[in-house]
């Protein structure tokens, strides 16, 4: 039961924002009546509602002299950011008794924690997926270049990842995380599917096609870890079986478009290497009432890792079963409908803003229940997001090879390196066992393995 005394916290959100997580959060406590800000520091690439402050002016611009191809504004620009910073820092330092960081940044990389910490500021970091997975078991690399990363600059990025998160445990009074990106934590946190992704409810979309032609909507930020070359060719497939299907993927469009163009449809097309069944793309769709089809090597673990109640609907199922999964979405209308119209009443009930929001002010104020909690010791997933099992063991295995085991940073957790040493050797019985002497590096092409289901 939450106390009166709940009213008088006052929130700073930020800096920044993953998909509108931030601004949603911070309407969110705007419904329920808690003083908050959101500080944003750049805005959205995909064109989200953004949440403003009286002192965003100066960011705009900050931002579009940085971004300027003269030396002397460029300057500026950096300065005024640097200022820019320090003042919001000591503005919400006054302000704002609890604070709410992404598990990406804080205002100066989490090193003002102390300083937080020091003036008895409540701290709770939020890891949204990226911030939390080991770099070497993210699929990412497939987009950003056509050729796997350096091994040794996965490394860094894997060294620098498990220092933030060792000063975000020391520090932080409460930690949310995903219970299938909790392999480099050692302390106990708050299960991300407890508290929830606060949503905006949208308007339902369209009702479903009366016609026999199916459409079906794709949007990847990143086509290659989403695996959309085996969505068209699942498609494909099908439309030779005879199902008619409108089949649409928009990439790099405005977060407007990509609602409307989900209105009307009937069920959409997530990714095929997802560890959650409902990220946001899924969400908003649930928000219009379509279902979702999602593929993941998590999928039969997630509902062990987390109670049912916390499970968001969507069809969510291995990768090799993909095309099955479309087939039955496609043929049987009273399930995809059914589906949506589950998934929309779950988003509705545990993820609006304002519900989740009030999670948060009980994690503020201590009252949030153990069954909320997780525990890194416990975890057995190793896929991560966004790779083949191909592609996973390829750039998996050459990162062992190079940096040795010791570079997972899993040396708190013996059986997840026995349960990725006996996955390796199931590629290759004669993979070389890497011990902690470095080997050779050399960069890997995985494109070929990667749209493999």
């Amino acid at each position: 039961m939450l106390t009166l005394d709940i009213l008088m916290i006052r929130v700073s959100i930020g800096p920044g924002d993953v998909a509108g997580y931030f601004s949603a959060l911070k309407s969110g406590f705007d419904e329920i009546g808690i003083e908050s800000e959101h500080f944003m520091f750049s805005s959205s690439q995909y064109q989200y509602e953004e949440s403003h402050h009286t002192l965003r002016r100066l960011s705009i611009i900050s931002t579009k002299l940085r971004s300027n191809r003269f030396y002397l504004a460029k300057i500026t620009g950096i300065f005024l950011s640097v200022l820019y910073r320090i003042f919001i820092f000591f503005y919400a330092l006054v302000r704002f008794d609890t604070f709410i960081f992404l598990g990406s940044w804080s205002f100066f990389n989490f090193y003002d924690l102390p300083i937080l910490r020091l003036f008895k500021k409540k701290i709770i970091v939020v890891f949204i997926g990226s911030d939390a997975r080991p770099p070497f078991f993210n699929g990412r690399y497939l987009d950003d270049s056509p050729r796997m990363s350096d091994p040794r600059q996965i490394k860094a990025e894997t060294d620098g990842m498990r220092r933030r998160i060792r000063i975000i445990e020391r520090y932080a009074d409460h930690i949310i995380n995903q219970t299938a990106t909790d392999q480099l934590f050692t302390k106990e946190y708050i299960r991300f599917a407890a508290v929830g992704l606060p949503i905006r409810m949208a308007k339902g979309g369209n009702p479903p096609s009366a016609t026999d032609t199916v459409k079906i909507v794709h949007a990847p930020s990143r086509p290659i870890a989403k695996g959309s070359l085996v969505f068209s060719r699942a498609i494909e497939e099908l439309r030779k079986e005879g199902f008619s299907i409108d089949f649409v993927e928009l990439t790099g469009v405005p977060n407007e478009v990509v609602l409307d163009t989900i209105a009307s449809c009937d069920f959409v097309l997530d990714q095929l290497y997802s560890d959650t069944p409902m990220a946001m793309f899924a969400t908003e769709a649930a928000m219009l009432g379509k279902p979702a089809v999602v593929g993941g090597y998590y999928a039969a673990d997630y509902a062990i890792d987390n109670p049912d109640s916390e499970c968001p609907p969507s069809l969510f199922t291995p990768p090799g079963e993909i095309k099955d999964a479309i087939r039955r979405m496609i043929e049987d209308r009273d399930f995809r409908v059914t589906l949506g119209k589950q998934a929309r009443a779950f988003v509705r009930t545990h993820w609006n803003a304002a519900a989740v929001a009030r999670r948060f002010v009980q994690i503020a104020e201590e009252q949030a229940p153990p069954t909320w909690l997780g525990r890194p010791e416990d975890t057995k997933y190793i896929y991560g997001w966004g790779l083949s099992l191909e592609a996973w063991r390829k750039q998996v295995g050459v990162y062992t090879l190079c940096n040795g085991w010791d570079a997972t940073g899993f040396g708190h957790k013996p059986a997840l390196i026995r349960k990725i040493k006996d996955e390796l050797a199931i590629a290759s019985p004669d993979f070389p066992a890497p011990t902690n002497m470095t080997a050779p590096c050399q960069d890997s092409n995985l494109s070929e393995d990667a749209p493999r289901a």
